[in-house]
């Protein structure tokens, strides 16, 4: 063979052959393994990248929230929810919106302030105060009186949650009643009482037992 191809022919077929087992060699030994772990470490920034994009989207999502409370924070800030009950600033409020509603009379019944417990509240070092609350209103007209219950939900400082109500009718409109109203003289035809919750938080008293306000 040799004198057929040549000793040339023959070294350079040697060599190529010894070339193409040093490349399988490289490529078995080196580049297969090193393939192996850049697949390895691609996978793990790809975890990374996601795990990341979770975090951003969480982040995104506590945000909107944090916001969303703060803008809450400030329209119950607004509205009186975190101060003491103060008995002036009640019937100052009540007597606002009887003027307002144009009852005739109202004549209110606030009750103690009761501690409620509450897990968020007492995590963010607050108390909610609760006071049962009895307003009897006189009235020419049962939509004042109904106008009187709304506003005190709407307008009270603080949360006000309406526990029940009643309206009486004591008398009709006629003749009698209508010169009575046309003298000057107030009729009161409706009778009517709203009974409440009032609701505001406070921060957590010092002393145990003791509530601001009163």
């Amino acid at each position: 063979m040799i004198q057929i191809l040549g000793i040339k022919r023959v070294l350079g077929i040697m060599l190529l052959l010894a070339l193409n087992g040093a490349l399988a060699a490289g490529i078995y030994f080196y580049y297969m393994p090193q393939n192996v772990k850049l697949t390895r470490d691609l996978r793990t920034v790809r975890a990374q990248v996601s795990d990341k994009q979770v975090q951003t989207e969480r982040l995104r999502t506590e945000f909107q929230q944090i916001q969303e409370q703060k803008a809450r924070f400030e329209v119950l800030t607004a509205a009186g929810f975190f101060s003491d009950q103060s008995r002036v600033v009640a019937r100052q409020r009540i007597e606002a919106i009887k003027d307002f509603t144009h009852v005739l009379k109202a004549r209110y019944d606030i009750q103690a302030a009761q501690i409620e417990t509450g897990q968020q509240a007492d995590e963010a070092g607050y108390v909610i105060l609760n006071s049962p609350v009895t307003i009897d209103v006189d009235a020419l007209d049962d939509v004042d009186f109904y106008n009187f219950v709304y506003w005190i939900e709407n307008a009270f400082p603080g949360h006000v949650s309406v526990t029940s109500f009643k309206v009486q009718r004591l008398m009709d409109v006629n003749d009698a009643t209508l010169r009575q109203i046309g003298n000057g003289v107030p009729a009161v035809l409706i009778k009517g009482t709203v009974t409440f919750n009032w609701r505001t938080m406070i921060p957590k008293p010092a002393t145990p037992g003791t509530v601001a306000g009163g």
